[in-house]
Order: C-alpha cells, then structure tokens, then sequence
C-alpha cells in the first residue's frame, strides 16, 4: 500500500466540535479548528473533510495566513487521494510545494513529496516516485524526524518490490525496523511488518510473509487503523494465493474489499478484487475471473492506475489463452506489455513475454513464440539474480546481530550497576559468578550459532529448491519449444522416406539442432552442433535455425555455399559481433532429386556418404567388400566467428542408387565409456559404413553398450538420407 496513515479519533472531533461552539471564538481560531477536523475526518468520511476544509478557506480569504494555507491545500490535495483523483491531487500539491517553500515549512513540505511520491507510485512512474522519496527523505532527515524517516524507507521499499529489487527492499524493511524498535513506536512498527511481508513473499519466504503480516494485521485492528487493514489484508490474500489456500486467500480479499469500500478507496478496493479474479483463475474458473477482471478494469481506468492496468490486462490474457481465445488472449497480453514496459513493470513484462510466447507457440507462430520466450528469460535473469539471494540471508543476519549488541549492552549496564550494590561480596565470589556467566555465555553462544547455521541451511535449501525449480519449468519450456521448431520423426520419414534419425539431448534440451525443409524437387538438409549445452546451446540452435529458415524463405539462396554465408553475417549480427564461444559447426546439403546431386558446403563440420562408387572426389575414410565412406571436407572456420562475406565454398558430387548420405554431430564419436576411452572416429565409421543396412536402432545399441554406466559426454544427432 502507500504507506501513507491517517487519524481517526472521534475523540478529537468531539472536542473539535464543541469549541466551535464556544462564543467570541475568533475567525482565526476558527480556521484551525476547520482543518483540524477536515484531517481527522480524511478516508472515513471525505465529504465531511471537504465541508470543513471549504469552511476553514473562506475565513482564509478574509484573514490571509500562509500557515494555514499552505495546510489547507495539501489537506486537499490528501482528500483527492483517498478518493483516487490523482490529477487532482497533484494540482494542489505542486500549489503545496511552491506556498511551503515560500514560507519556509519544512514539515509541510516533506508531506508533499511523500504524497506526490505516492500518487507517482500508484500511478506506475516510479523513477518519480523516487525522486520524490528521496526530496522527503533529505527534509525529514534534517529535521531529525524518525517516524517519517521510517515512512519513508518503507515506501522506497514498495518500490523496490515493484521493479524487482528484493534485496533492496528487504534493506530498506531492515532499516526501517532497527528505528521502529529505537523509539517503540507501534505504528511504524506495523508499517514495517507489512513492508517485510510483501518482501519476503516476492522470494517465496511464505512462512516469514505470513508471520510479518500477522503481526500488522494484529496491531492494525489495535489501533484501529482500517486503511492498513484493508492493505494488510489483501497482502495475506496475496501470499495464501501463492500458498495455494484459496479459500484462505478469498476470505482475507473479501476482508479487504469491504473495509476498503468503507474506507472510500477505490484503489485498495480494486487491488482486493483483482485478487479474487486470480483465486478464481487458479481454481480454473476462467470465466468468473473474466468477470471480475473486466469490474477491475473499468476501476483502474477511472483512476489512471496504471500498475494495475497492465497486471489487469495480463490476467484476462491468461484466462482468454486457457479458454482457447487466442485472438483476444494476444490482445490483452500486448497491451499489457505495452503497459509495463511504459511504466517499468519488470514482473509483469516479464510474465507477459511468456504469455505471448505461449499463445504464439499454440498459433503455430515459432518465429514470434521464441522472440518473446528470450524476452521473457532474459527479466527472469535479471530478478533472479543469486547476489541478492546471498545478500538477503546476510543482511538478517546483519540486523540480528544489532539486535544481540544492544542485547549484551543493556546486560551489561545491569551487570555494572549489580556490581556497584555487591561492593561486600568477596572477591573470590566474584570472580567464581565471571567465569561461571562467561561459561554460560560462550554455551548460549555456541548454542544460538548452531542452530542459527541449522536454520539457514534448512531455509537456503528452500530458496534453492524453489529457484531450481523454476529453472527446470524454464527449461522444459525450452524443450517444448526446441521440440516444435525440429521436424518430428514422423515428419522426416514422409519428406525423406527410409532415412534414419538419431536425436539424444546431452541434457533437457540439446546444443544440436538439424533442419529439413522440400523445395520443389530440392531439398534442404542441415545439421548444427553448438559449442554449447542445455539451455544456452538450445538458446543458438533455436536462433540458428531461424536465421537459416530466413536464408531460404526470405532470401531465396539456392547455393549451398552461399547460404552459409549468410547464416553467418546474420548469426554474428544476432550476438552483436561478440562470438565469446557462441559459436556453431554446420553441415549444410542441397539434394537435386532431378539431377541426382549433392551440393555441399561446410562451417567445420564434414559429411559422409556411403557408397558402391569408387570415383567420388572426396577423402576415403573406411572402406569394405561392398562400400566406401567418403568424407567431403568442410571450410575450417565455424559459423558466428568470421567477419568476411565470402567464407564458404560449395562442392557438388553425383550420387547414385543405394548411396546414403551422413551428416552427424561429434557427439557420437566423443563418447566415453567406464574407462574414459572414446568411441572415436574411426569405430563410427565402421558402424555407419556397415554392409548390413544400418538403423536406428542399431545405432542406439551400440551406444548402450560402450557407454554402459558412464553418463552421456554430449549431445548426438545423425541423419541419414538414402537414395
């Protein structure tokens, strides 16, 4: 929430009121009687504040004072923020600004930039917001006023949360705490909790979440402050949600819808309702979300809030893409990320990329699926980043240690002061009592140590389960994407009927990547090997297959040769000419079915051709009573590496019935088995170059058992083409 708290007691505005009575009352004491009570009335009953504070400004136009009107417009202007009326309320306040600096009221001007920060916030521009904060944060320091200094790390530590910045967040929640606890304040101490919980709910801390939260909550209800309960409430909601306790989480939102419909605030309101549509989302109830979804958005529109426009829009993507209605699912899913980029919604650009990826991949649209997958990894990076996950486990414990320091301190003044009173005891009592504390001391000690490194082991282990999870729905993705971009076996034996295809990932997802593509009576054949694995490796066979699909469709280039070429000037133009490693070996093939030709051209990578023909042009690799295996050699420069145009050269060899083509990654011939020897180069030869007809499955053997117990060294991909 904003973190922004408001008066409520009707204490105070019967005893305002009753002064107002009084006879004689001069004008002037009028007027502060009237904003007196326009504050105590903000949020609960805003009419009310209007009324006293038009009151109070019609004494001020016959008795001019620049106090008091300065308070009167950032009165105003709190009153046109409760009620969500932004444009409003910035009017007043920039009015606000300029009368306090005018006037030389520090303290009223601190309030202004927290509000303005507020509204800028709200509104989704949080470098504003910032700037702001920090205008506040300068003023209150000097005026060494400690409860607005914790108000404001607080909703620095909003922030944070919005743009990603976890670390930063819980800093901030941390140092705001350590003041709380200084001057025992109760309601800077409820800020705080609430601020801690929502930040250790964006690392997946559930339990901490719910214990901070429950501790605002109690004292919220205390003190009676339903503006933070209602916030506080739709926080639990939030973190029950990611708990999966959805009739938790509905109750906890409708708790906070209704104090916030009481409270006037459209803004918590629309936030406890757009909740509810999640729960409803999650238990599958996409058309009910809708429904609720569609009531949210006609609220932020009304308010400008422009946070919740994007997560709003976001939301009825997904319902729309689990509903099948891809068209109004990609829709939503646009805007939304129009939106978030627009205000630097990190989370929610994120997760719109996904989403988009997701409809993409469903229309058959790979090209756009991809792009919008690697924008999506690439925030995902960037919020997930293993510093802060190091930095927040030492930053507790930083703030523990503070506590423990003033601990010892306070033990011992009491020691001391005991010391001064026992002046009788014997010295030798004394010193026996020392070392029997000091004893106590060092095992209490060691104690907390001990089971502190057993907390922090069991709750490090709980982040790093959470995070490889993550990686692993991150990687399967991956994999369903590489899956959908590769031609299917089924697929391959109709465009070359009676070829062969082996395809073994090292891990999830494969550095390898091959491409088939029938062009009239040509066909294209291609197989890469990436100097990389997993997910990067899959990562640049997706981005090289694109690039070579382009080459054909888009470029239209029929020269083996050629096409490399290209492949590579679009690869390095793809990584911004930094090869670092990134780079791929190629084979790349143009089959004439008419003329009966092959048309090769190689990036470091050869192919092989098995056949009954003594007279190929190529170098004669293995040879038996029936075949010969040639090897046509590539260009020793790999794709992505070379800044020059023209790098490849094309070879063309004729073929000739019960010819069979080869192209094949290294995997295969690095295996190692139990005894770290590799299958090598020339026993595949052997196996491929068999007199017996050579297939699949053959090949799969023959790799079990040389490799029996030892894991697999790489990713491995053949095909065989026959004629």
């Amino acid at each position: 929430m904003s973190g922004l708290t408001y008066s409520q007691n009707t204490e105070s505005i019967s005893s305002s009121l009753k002064k107002l009575q009084q006879k004689n009352l001069q004008d002037t004491a009028r007027v502060g009687i009237y904003l007196s009570l326009a504050s105590e009335y903000i949020s609960f009953h805003n009419d009310s504040s209007f009324y006293f504070l038009d009151k109070a400004e019609d004494l001020l136009k016959n008795h001019p004072n620049p106090k008091d009107e300065v308070d009167a417009k950032y009165l105003r202007s709190m009153i046109y923020y409760t009620t969500s009326e932004f444009d409003k309320a910035q009017w007043c306040l920039n009015q606000t600004i300029t009368k306090a600096k005018t006037n030389k009221d520090k303290v009223v001007l601190g309030k202004a930039y927290n509000l303005m920060g507020a509204i800028f916030f709200n509104l989704g521009n949080y470098p504003e917001a910032i700037k702001n904060y920090n205008n506040k944060l300068q003023i209150v320091t000097e005026l060494k006023d400690t409860i607005s200094i914790i108000e404001t790390y607080y909703n620095i530590s909003l922030i944070n949360n919005a743009e990603g910045s976890y670390f930063k967040s819980l800093e901030n929640n941390y140092t705001a705490l350590g003041l709380s606890e200084k001057i025992k304040d109760s309601i800077s101490i409820m800020i705080v909790y609430e601020g801690l919980g929502v930040s250790y709910s964006k690392i997946n801390e559930l339990k901490k979440a719910i214990t901070n939260l429950n501790k605002a909550l109690r004292l919220a209800v205390l003190f009676g402050k339903t503006y933070e309960e209602s916030g506080i409430s739709i926080d639990l909601g939030n973190v029950y949600q990611q708990m999966n306790q959805q009739e938790k989480a509905l109750y906890y939102f409708k708790r906070g819808e209704e104090l916030a419909k009481g409270n006037g605030d459209r803004l918590v309101q629309s936030m406890a309702l757009s909740g509810k549509g999640v729960s409803f989302m999650i238990q599958k109830k996409y058309k009910e979300a809708i429904g609720i979804f569609n009531e949210v958005n006609a609220i932020h529109i009304v308010i400008n809030y422009a946070k919740g426009i994007a997560e709003n829009q976001l939301n009825i993507a997904k319902c729309n893409t689990e509903l099948g209605n891809y068209k109004e699912a990609k829709h939503f899913a646009i805007n939304s990320l129009k939106e978030a980029k627009t205000i630097g919604e990190k989370k929610t650009e994120g997760e719109a990329n996904k989403v988009l990826s997701e409809i993409y991949e469903k229309l058959n649209n790979l090209d756009s699926a991809y792009f919008y997958f690697k924008g999506a990894v690439q925030i995902s990076d960037t919020l997930n980043s293993r510093t802060m996950l190091r930095k927040i486990s030492s930053f507790e414990a930083e703030h523990e240690k503070e506590k423990q320091e003033e601990l010892r301190a306070f033990e011992e003044k009491t020691a001391k002061a005991e010391l001064v009173k026992q002046k009788q005891i014997r010295n030798i009592v004394l010193a026996g009592a020392a070392v029997i504390f000091i004893m106590l001391l060092l095992s209490y000690r060691n104690y907390r140590k001990k089971q502190t490194a057993n907390i922090e082991i069991t709750e490090k282990k709980k982040i790093i389960e959470h995070k490889n999870k993550d990686i692993l729905d991150s990687i399967n993705y991956a994999k369903r994407l590489q899956d959908a971009v590769l031609m299917s076996k089924e697929e391959t034996d109709q465009t070359l009927p009676g070829s062969l295809l082996v395809y073994l990932p090292k891990e999830i997802v494969s550095g390898d990547f091959y491409f088939i593509e029938r062009d009239q009576d040509k066909i294209h054949i291609a197989l890469a090997d990436s100097t990389k694995h997993g997910v990067p490796g899959a990562f640049m066979s997706i981005a090289g297959y694109n690039i070579l699909k382009q080459a054909i469709k888009e470029k239209h280039l029929t020269e083996a040769g050629s096409m490399l070429d290209s492949i590579n000037k679009e690869l390095r133009s793809f990584l911004r000419n930094r090869s670092e490693n990134n780079e791929i070996n190629l084979s790349y093939c143009i089959i004439n079915e008419t003329e009966r030709t092959i048309q090769f051209a190689g990036a470091n990578h050869p192919v092989w051709v098995s056949s009954k023909n003594k007279n190929i042009n190529a170098e004669l690799i293995h040879s038996n009573a029936t075949r010969n295996l040639y090897e046509l050699k590539p260009d020793p420069e790999p794709i992505g590496t070379s800044t020059q145009n023209e790098i490849y050269k094309s070879k063309t060899i004729q073929i000739e019935k019960g010819d069979t083509l080869f192209l094949l990654s290294n995997g295969f011939a690095a295996q190692v088995n139990e005894n770290n020897k590799e299958f090598g180069k020339d026993k595949l030869a052997e196996l491929l170059n068999s007199e017996e007809k050579i297939t699949e499955e053959k090949i799969i053997n023959e790799l079990n058992n040389w490799k029996l117990s030892a894991g697999q060294t790489d990713d491995i991909c053949i095909i065989g083409v026959r004629f």
